[in-house]
Formats: C-alpha cells, structure tokens, sequence
C-alpha cells in the first residue's frame, strides 16, 4: 500500500521537484518505507512522487516504475493487484518482459502498453493509479471499482494535480482552500462529502469505478471522468433468478438452494485465498461478527497450518462490546488472538489526530476504534484482511428491516395510520439504540416517502432541523442538498428494497465505510484488505435479490440469511444464530457524561461558535438536552465537535 501524487504544469514550465518531495513527504504515513520523485527528463513540466509501503517484492517493486524498454511511461500506484499472477503469465506469452519476479506493479504498464485505458477493465485488486504517458502524451488516472482506494485531483492556474489525500495536494502553490457551500451541507446531513465533491471549491475526488484521461498537450478547462463499471441490477423476479439458477436445481424468490450457496462459498474462498500472499506478516480485524469471523474462517480453511493473528476492540459498554464472540471464534480457529480496550478518554485524546487524518469533516465515530485497532494491529503485522462489505451486500443493517417493514404498512391502509398514532404514544428514547428510539424514529417517518424515510432513518441530521440549526446567513447561502444527492444514485423502478442495498453499496459504502478504513489504517501504514468487496463477489451479491439474502421474514432478528448459510459448517452457531450489533463506540454516553465539559467548552468557544455557520441557541439547545440526557443529539453533537476541529486546524476560507 502506498501513496502517490504528481503534478503537471500546464504552461509547460518544469515541476518543482520540492514540492513533489514536499507532496511524498505528507504521504509518508501511508507510504514509511521510500519516498520517490521522479521529474520526466525529456517533458521537465510533469513529474510524479510516491511514498512506498513494501508488501510484495521489496526489490523490484520500487515506484515510480518504468515500462522495460520505454523509460518515458511511467506508473505510480496504491492498492493491490490480486490476479497479478494470472495477467503476468498471459503477457509472458505475448512477448512481454519483466525486471522482477512477483511486482503487482509491473503487470500495469503492458497492460497499459496493449489495452490503453480499458486496461482497468481486467483488474481484479484495489487500486488507485496514475499511468504517464510521455510518448502517447497523455495521463490517465484511475480507481478500483469500490472505491477502497482514494484519489483527489485539483487544476490550479498552473498545474493539474493529483494526490492519494487532500493533505499532499494542498501543497500545490495555488490549490484551494475555499470551503464549498454544498459539501458542507452534504456533511452535514450524511457526516462525510461524498464524491465527487470535497470540502473545498475546485478539488475534486476521482469517484469509485472511475478513470480521468488527461490529454498533456493541452489540458482542456473542463474535465470528466467516465465510469468503466457499475453495480449489476438485481434479477428480482422469480422467474429470472430461476434462469440464472436452473444448474442449481432452481430457487424461490424467498429461499436459497444449496446451489445458490455452494457458488457463494466458492467465490468468497477464491477472494480470501487471493488476499493471503503477502511478502510481509499478515493478520485479521475480528469484531465477532458474522462477516470478519467468516473471513478468519476461509483464510483457516485454505491454510490450516498457516499461524493466524487476530485482533478486536473491545467497550466497558455491553451494547457495544462484541469481545466475547471475537474470542469464541479465536478459539474455534485457532488464532493467536489480541483485544484492545477502548476508554471514554480516547475521545478528547484523538480527536485531533482523527480529524488531520481526514482532511475534511467526517462524522462516523466509529473512526475512533478504527484508528486504535490498527495502530495495535501495526505492531505486529503489515497487512490485515477485514470483512468490510457484508452488510452493505448482504443485508446486515437493520434499516432494511424498516424498509420492509414500512413497504408492508404502505400495503395495509388503515394499519399504518393505526401504527403511526400508535408511535406518538411512545416517548422519544434517551438512547438511540434502544428500542423506544428506534420505534418511534421509525413511526415518525412513516408518512414521508420512501426515499425520504431512509434519508430519516441514516442522516444525524434531517433538513427541517439543520435548517433550524443554520444561521440565517447559511440558510440564505444554500440549501440542504442530501436527499437530491441520494435520489441521483437510486436504481429508478424495481424493488425499493433491492434499490436501497444498491445505494447503499454506491453511496455509504464507498464514501463512509472505506474512507474510514482506508484513513485510519494507512494513518499507521497498515495494508487492510477486504475479500467481501472482490467485484466478482460484490457481482455475485448484487445480481440477487434482496428477499433470497435477507431471509423472508420481514421482522427477523438474523439477517443476511445467504451468508448466515454459506458460513454454517465453518463458524460456532452461537455466531451464526447472534443479531447485529455494528462496529460503534457509546458516543452518546460519552458526550453525556465524561466528555460533556469538552462538548461545552469545543462549541461555545472556538471556531465553529464564530463561524457564523450555526445559530447558538440552537446549538446550545442540543447541547442542554443531550447532557441532561432528554434527548439524544450524540451523532449530531459529535459530527459539530468534528467540523469545529476542521475549522480549528485546516485554516479553511469560508464566505457566506
């Protein structure tokens, strides 16, 4: 894993090269071991920088690599390559020669050399790369379908940019820090900006599955990336699930076969067994969840001599501590097995370090444990795999429950009206995760349309209220603009259910779940790979419907019923028969109790307070309530503390 960055001046004056070592060095997190800046001799108006994080050959795999033969095309690359072999081999063949023995690096630039830009089309990895072509005259920047790994990019008056975090390319003399009016709203309702935006005007983030081709004689004002693949609808209908599933003996709409969950085991154990060859020590996040456990279960399977690591977080709250079931699974698998605590104080404590690591607003607190896992994680290995991506494509969130739940009331007519004044009746819980919050969060939005409950049901906040929030001079500025960002990524027709795990997979995902796994181990120079997010895996979960994976139950207490399946000879059953709980920290009760003088002291005096962003009876409201513990306001508060922290160090510029 690696960082990468490169400039090119579009007035044909030669690249400082301190500023791409500058670049490289704000990297060096992400890349500890090299940092490399290569200025083209023959073009001295593009150059390239890379910080590297040696996992496959420490010897041949240095950056920026060369083509053999053709010194002016170059490549700088993050991620991993995972059919490097198979692609290889192939180009062997063809007369294609190679300076080292395993580099995933160097399969890129033949494949470059035959294919152009639809070269990524054959990539099975994580990724984010820059191909220069000197010779062709041209630069194409790409992403791995997902969008496991980063890449910004900005054009100044003199140069175009790129860069693996924003912290590399606000070096570039000239580069943007004009806060953007609708990225800050778009944090503000959903707690990150979600791509293509970033928090500043003018920098941009190359979205999941996408390649910009950047023509170097001339570089056009305007520039569009074009997406090479997207999420495969899902064949919701019994009918066609049935065509695609005759060799298996068939399959109902509500039910898998045995066929449905032997190809499901046989993909995942190919994703697992491709994310295990390392040249450095490899371990395994372990939350004792369905996903993580099953991925510690087929790398034991496809190894069963090999010394497994795992680790897991661990929380005096009950609510949250999922230990127990991480050490029942270590046990069964035979793993050497580490536990970290996390404390109320880790909030106060890392704040500011979390934040620096994003460079822009993120709200999801689970980034706390996250950072602390990997750090103790580091110590012993280089690279962790994960199972991130089971309940985006699975079904694991219990707002699909509410989906369904909710479709089945939009059916019943006078029920739902029943329902809905039953609801009122229910006093707004204290904590979001009991079950008085979450009923009545879920009967207050039953008279909103679908899209507009699920944006209810995920959002910290909800438009009326962060209209409230606002100061007049933001309200005037713009408005919120969530629910259109989420409408643009929703599948039209078809079920709303499949529609829902789809924009799931293409919003919240990529630019919550992986932005935060990617942040906070590459903070600590740790490679996390994630076999759950292969495209032929994520190809195999989207292609079905949502009833075969969720179970047919609309009020079920285990969900991802396909999985829970393909997963039943190799995991303890009190793990296969255990609901969710989700990778969180007690923020809520954090901020309620001992960080609640730091609440007060952060927002009423700071940057935020004078920001002229939020209205301070307002705010000072949600403040009273939440430590008074009438309401819980803990996702909103924490996402507030999180933006005041941005404010405080990224000396971003703000007109309203």
């Amino acid at each position: 894993m690696c960082g990468i960055a490169g400039l090119i001046s579009l007035d044909r004056s030669p690249v400082e090269a301190d500023v791409l070592s500058r670049m490289a060095a704000a990297l060096a997190h992400r890349g500890p071991d090299e940092q490399t800046v290569w200025v083209d001799p023959e073009r001295p108006w593009a150059g390239l920088a890379h910080a590297r994080l040696v996992v496959l050959d420490r010897e041949g795999g240095g950056q920026p690599m060369a083509q053999v033969g053709q010194p002016g095309r170059r490549v700088v690359f993050n991620g991993e390559i995972y059919n490097h072999r198979e692609l290889r081999a192939a180009m062997e063949q063809r007369g294609h020669r190679f300076a080292s023995d395993h580099s995933d690096t160097e399969v890129l630039l033949p494949l470059y050399h035959e294919h152009g830009p639809d070269m990524v089309d054959r990539l099975r990895g994580m990724f984010a790369f820059a191909v220069y072509d000197g010779p062709g005259r041209r630069l194409l920047l790409a992403r791995d379908r997902m969008g496991q790994k980063p890449l910004y990019w900005t054009r100044t008056a003199r140069h175009l940019a790129f860069a693996s975090e924003l912290k590399a390319l606000l070096l570039v003399p000239g580069a943007a820090r004009q806060i953007d009016l609708e990225g800050l709203h778009l944090y503000l309702q959903l707690g990150y900006v979600p791509s293509p935006r970033t928090i500043y005007r003018g920098v941009w983030k190359l979205p999941p599955a996408a390649r910009l081709v950047v023509p170097l004689d001339g570089v056009p004002r305007e520039l569009a990336p074009q997406t090479y693949w997207s999420l495969p609808q899902s064949q919701s209908t019994a009918s066609s699930l049935r065509s695609r599933s005759d060799r298996f003996g068939g399959v109902g709409r509500r039910a898998p076969t045995d066929g449905l969950i032997t190809e499901l085991r046989e993909v995942l154990a190919e994703a697992v067994r491709l994310r295990l060859e390392a040249d450095v020590p490899l371990g395994f996040f372990l939350s004792g969840g369905l996903d993580s456990s099953l991925v510690v279960a087929l790398a034991r399977q496809a190894e069963p001599r090999r010394p497994l690591r795992t680790f897991c977080m661990s929380f005096a709250d009950a609510r949250y501590d999922e230990a127990r079931y991480a050490a029942l699974v270590a046990r069964r698998l035979r793993t050497e097995h580490a536990r970290l605590i996390v404390r109320p104080s880790t909030l106060e404590e890392l704040l500011p370090t979390i934040v620096a690591a994003f460079d822009e607003p993120f709200a999801d607190s689970s980034a706390l444990p996250t950072w602390l896992l990997a750090r103790e994680a580091r110590r012993h290995v280089t690279v962790a795999l994960s199972g991130d991506g089971g309940d985006e494509l699975f079904g694991g969130y219990d707002r699909y429950r509410a989906v369904r739940l909710a479709a089945l009331l939009d059916r019943a007519g006078p029920l739902k009206a029943l329902v809905r004044v039953g609801g009122r009746l229910v006093p707004r819980g204290r904590d979001l995760k009991s079950r008085a919050s979450r009923w009545r969060r879920f009967t207050d939005a039953l008279g909103l349309a679908p899209l507009e409950r699920y944006a209810r049901w995920v959002a910290p906040f909800h438009e009326p209220e962060l209209l409230e929030l606002y100061s007049a001079r933001l309200r005037e500025a713009a408005a919120p603009a969530a629910l259109e960002y989420l409408r643009t990524h929703l599948a039209p027709g078809g079920d709303f259910l499949d529609a829902v795990m789809a924009l799931d997979a293409r919003t919240y995902l990529p630019e919550d779940v992986l932005v935060k796994v990617d942040r906070m181990t590459m903070a600590h120079g740790l490679e996390v790979r994630s076999p759950l997010l292969d495209h032929k895996v994520v190809e195999f979960a989207m292609g079905l419907p949502a009833q075969v994976k969720l179970g047919g139950r609309a009020l079920a207490g285990r969900q991802k019923i396909l999985l829970r399946q393909a997963a039943y000879e190799l995991l303890p059953r009190r793990i296969l028969r255990r609901g969710k709980m989700g990778f969180g920290v007690p923020v809520s009760a954090w901020l309620a109790g001992p960080a609640a003088r730091f609440v007060r002291e952060r927002l009423f005096d700071g940057p935020l307070a004078d920001s002229g962003l939020v209205a301070g009876d307002v705010l000072a409201r949600y403040v009273d309530e939440h430590i008074l513990t009438e309401c819980d306001h803990g996702p909103r508060l924490y996402s507030l503390l999180v933006l005041d922290e941005f404010l405080r160090r990224s000396h971003a510029k703000l007109s309203l």
